[in-house]
């Protein structure tokens, strides 16, 4: 008997996999009414939502080779994931209900308007390629640990700035956005929050990257998102973008 979970998604594309969980994750497609328990490697579709309970952690895989990393205790509706026929992104909104959450955006291009948006409970960004960490309470916090700068505003579209790489920002409803310097101890602290040890090779939504060439070592990156990464080759001095090297399939708890 087919059912309702499995014709909705042969008539939806998955927008993203599962790449690797620590502890208890759960899912919830639109037309289910509870949770029920993730696996790794499992596809997700646009209007999923994905939960880190305690002591849980979650990395998100996307056909655009975006990730998602969720801290423990976090809820993220995948609200909206749309791509064309040649494989670009068009749109994407993912919404943070609880938590902290960090999120590695592929640049495909650099026009206007942003393609993704990340939005809080008091604050939205709108993001062309970078890295980000939101933690979502009253007010929310925005940290661009990335190399390129970010649009943020509170919900009302009343205040907007634009937030620089190295630079946080909190937003209050109705008032100026409040930005300062990312401290190395901060930095470290939002980001240990989200790490969830060895990762798994996507399946469902794209080809693994391709190897990484001897005698170079990373710069910045994470080991799933090539584009967003810098490598330096020893034997010559200039920074190189470079694909990184498959990883072992390992479900790590």
């Amino acid at each position: 008997m087919t059912t309702v979970q499995g014709v909705q998604a042969q008539e939806r594309q998955p927008a993203a996999e599962i790449i690797a969980l620590v502890g208890t994750v759960e899912i919830k497609s639109p037309t289910e009414t509870n949770f029920r328990k993730a696996k790794l490697k499992e596809p997700l579709y646009p209007q999923d939502q994905i939960r880190t309970l305690a002591k849980s952690r979650a990395k998100l895989w996307f056909q655009d080779e975006t990730i998602l990393m969720l801290a423990e205790n976090t809820m993220v509706n995948i609200s909206d994931f749309q791509m064309d026929n040649q494989g670009r992104r068009r749109n994407a909104l993912f919404k943070v209900i609880e938590g902290t959450m960090r999120f590695i955006i592929h640049k495909f291009y650099s026009g206007l308007p942003p393609g993704v948006e990340v939005e809080g409970t008091t604050a939205v960004l709108g993001v062309r390629g970078t890295d980000c960490i939101l933690e979502v309470r009253s007010p929310d916090l925005f940290l661009n640990i990335g190399n390129t700068s970010a649009e943020v505003r509170d919900r009302a579209g009343r205040q907007a700035r634009i937030l620089d790489p190295g630079y946080w920002a909190r937003v209050l409803p109705g008032q100026p956005i409040i930005t300062g310097i990312i401290t190395p101890m901060m930095r470290q602290q939002y980001i240990s929050r989200t790490q969830s040890g060895q990762t798994a090779m996507p399946d469902n939504v794209t080809q693994p990257p391709t190897l990484l060439l001897a005698g170079q070592v990373v710069l910045f990156g994470n080991p799933l998102v090539p584009q967003s990464s810098q490598f330096r080759d020893l034997a010559n001095p200039g920074v190189l973008n470079q694909i990184q090297p498959p990883l072992t399939s390992i479900h790590h708890r």
